[in-house]
Order: C-alpha cells, then sequence, then structure tokens
C-alpha cells in the first residue's frame, strides 16, 4: 500500500550522523547545566541561537525574550490554550484544517467555529462575523503551506487576519511548521510588534519528529503568561539536553545543510506528484499545486462517492486521507488530502496514476 495519507519524512533521511556529532561535542564540554532544571521559557543557549537563526532566515530580527521552547508544535497549541483561553471561549479554525489538531482543540472546553479558507486564505468577513457575534478568544490558522490545502494565505490575508486580531484582542496562534518548508522562506505573522500573535515553530519538519522540539514566538507579555503554566515551573523548560544539541547544530551552520537536503527530497517528490496530476486528473477535480509544505488538495464534484473511491483506490494499492477528517464542521466530504514527503518519485508518480483513473472512471459512472 502507498498510503498518501502520511505526512511525515522517510526514516532514512533523518540526520543521525550530525545529531551524533552535535551530541558528542555536547558532552566532550563541561555542560552539566544542561542535565540541571531549565528557566520555564527554556535554555539559554537555545533560545539565543534560534533568535540568530530564525533572524537570519527570515531577515527580521528575532529575540531570544520573545521565544518560549516547546516540546514542539502541537505542545505549543496545547499551552495556548491552557493558559490563555478561558473555558466555555468560542475559538475559531481553519476550516479544512490539520484533523490532529482537532484533537488538541476537542480536548479543552471550547466551542469551535469553522473559517473557510478560500484560494487566497481565510474568509475575513466570516471570521469577524463570528468574533463579533460570538466573541471568539482564540484563533487557530496555518497560514503557510496550509495543511490539508497545501495553500499560501496571501500578504493581505495575512495583514487583514493580524488586523481583525489586534482590533478585537484576539488571541491568534499561526502553526507555521511549514515556514523553511518550500522554493523560498515565507513571512511569519508575528513580526515583533503585535500585541496578539503568537508564531508555533518547530523541527519536525526540518530536522527529525523525534527531538520533539519547537518554540513559540510572540509579544513577551504572551511569553510570561506561557511560561507561568504549572508543569513548566515544576518540570522546568522542555528538553535541556536536547536544546543543547540542537543549539550546537544551530552555531555550527549544521541545521542549514540538513535542511537544504531535506528540501531538496521534499520539493523532488513534492514536483513529481504535481506533474502527474496536472497531466492525468479529470477535469471535474480541481487542483492546484502547492510550492512547498507537505500536501496537495483535490476537489472533486459533490455528488461524487468519495468513500467508495477510496475503498477502490485502496483495492489498487493506493490510500489517502477523506477532506471530511479535516473538518471540525464534517465539510468537504468531496476533498482528497494527499502527502507527497514520505515517498520517492517513482513511487508517487505511479500511486499519483493511479489515483487519477480512480477518480476518472468513479466520474463516469456516477
Amino acid at each position: 500500500m502507498t498510503d498518501l495519507g502520511i505526512g511525515r519524512t522517510e526514516d532514512r533521511f533523518f540526520p543521525f550522523d550530525a545529531v551524533r556529532v552535535a551530541a558528542q561535542r555536547v558532552l566532550n564540554a563541561d555542560n552539566r547545566h544542561a542535565f540541571q532544571y531549565a528557566p520555564s521559557e527554556g535554555l539559554t543557549e537555545m533560545r539565543q541561537e534560534l533568535a540568530r537563526y530564525l533572524t537570519a532566515r527570515t531577515g527580521r530580527k528575532v529575540s531570544a525574550e520573545n521565544l518560549l521552547m516547546t516540546n514542539g508544535a502541537s505542545h505549543a497549541l496545547d499551552l495556548v490554550l491552557k493558559k490563555l483561553v478561558p473555558a466555555g471561549s468560542a475559538v475559531a479554525v481553519d476550516d479544512p484544517t490539520y484533523f490532529f489538531a482537532l484533537n488538541i482543540l476537542r480536548d479543552w472546553d471550547i466551542d469551535l467555529r469553522p473559517i473557510p479558507v478560500r484560494e487566497d486564505g481565510l474568509d475575513l468577513d466570516r471570521l469577524e462575523h463570528e468574533i463579533r457575534t460570538r466573541d471568539v478568544k482564540m484563533l487557530y490558522t496555518i497560514p503557510i503551506h496550509h495543511n490539508p490545502t497545501g495553500r499560501m494565505f496571501s500578504r493581505e490575508n495575512r495583514e487583514g487576519i493580524v488586523a481583525l486580531a489586534e482590533r478585537h484582542g484576539v488571541i491568534v496562534a499561526s502553526d507555521e511548521v511549514y515556514q523553511f518548508v518550500g522554493d523560498e522562506v515565507q513571512e511569519s505573522l508575528f513580526t515583533g510588534n503585535e500585541a496578539n500573535i503568537l508564531s508555533i515553530g518547530s523541527f519536525a519538519k526540518t530536522l527529525a519528529s523525534g527531538v520533539r522540539t519547537g518554540w513559540i514566538h510572540g509579544p513577551r507579555p504572551l511569553i510570561d503568561r506561557l511560561a507561568k503554566c504549572g508543569v513548566l515551573i515544576s518540570g522546568g523548560g522542555v528538553a535541556p539536553v536536547m536544546s543543547l544539541v540542537l543549539a550546537q547544530m544551530l552555531a555550527s551552520g549544521t541545521q542549514d545543510e540538513v535542511l537544504a537536503s531535506l528540501n531538496a527530497v521534499y520539493n523532488a517528490r513534492r514536483r513529481a506528484l504535481c506533474a502527474v496530476l496536472e497531466r492525468d486528473l479529470p477535469q471535474e477535480v480541481r487542483f492546484a499545486a502547492p510550492t512547498g509544505g507537505f500536501f496537495c488538495w483535490l476537489e472533486a464534484p459533490e455528488d461524487l462517492d468519495m468513500p467508495a473511491v477510496l475503498a477502490e483506490a485502496q483495492r489498487r494499492g493506493v490510500s489517502f486521507r477523506l477532506g471530511s477528517d479535516c473538518s471540525s464542521a464534517g465539510n468537504f466530504a468531496n476533498c482528497i488530502r494527499l502527502g507527497f514527503s514520505y515517498y520517492e518519485e517513482a513511487r508517487l508518480e505511479a500511486a499519483g496514476a493511479i489515483l487519477c483513473d480512480v477518480l476518472k472512471k468513479a466520474l463516469a459512472a456516477r
């Protein structure tokens, strides 16, 4: 089975040797402090090196005091909900969105308000309506190489999101784990000046998911509130030993090399699958090739029985993620999310051809 529902890096591309070298350098030096509890915001050296790294990659000044280390992007979202969103609040969310994020959101006593994702980003009129009528306290959004659609929110759309958030005092948790994955670096929603924007990043896509290290970049008053989480106060900042290894990789330039190597793989695989889809998809199925991230999105006619399409594709050795899995409201039953990060080009091309054939036959038979 070629499972195009997978959205992660293939194991053989994890940089074992680079991590081993950095870890040995850490252990050979007098770094016993890293084996002690770290500050709630995270190990100081890590935040300093991460600030330098983000400044260099984005061209925008990032300060260590505006960073808080997390146990990945999922922990970051959970932490924001825990510390900044009162129980019973309304929370706006992209529709569609990352389906596992919906699990995190549903763990909390909140009222989810789906906001349609258009070609250029969020439906800002709908977002403002929900803010005004439901007293929305937070927005969770994925403006960069959106999961699942692969879309990039336009500059105007992102500025509109920020303006609404600032005007109404809405916290924005901006999931930006794909910021550096693709043809070029994309801008964060938090530029350093906003009072309510939190940009969430992670090494899961740019190094390895198992390092379980991410960050929140935001205004210092919000970072202070997040750092007062009881778990961080009791247990200390997350993963200080791993953070010191990562800081070594950032300082030496190794992380840049790893990311360049991974992007070469991701980009080649994205282009291979997209080329097949652009060539063989039936005209009734809408598709726009993404410029980065891990996913692309297909929109078929609404009367197509997508579970039946999935069953037939699986019979022929190809699986995918149903669009309805990515909606808090059960929408997008006619849509498909395809991941391209996990398989080599030839396998993606073969799977894409099979899927296109299954779709053609299903559309002809309906």
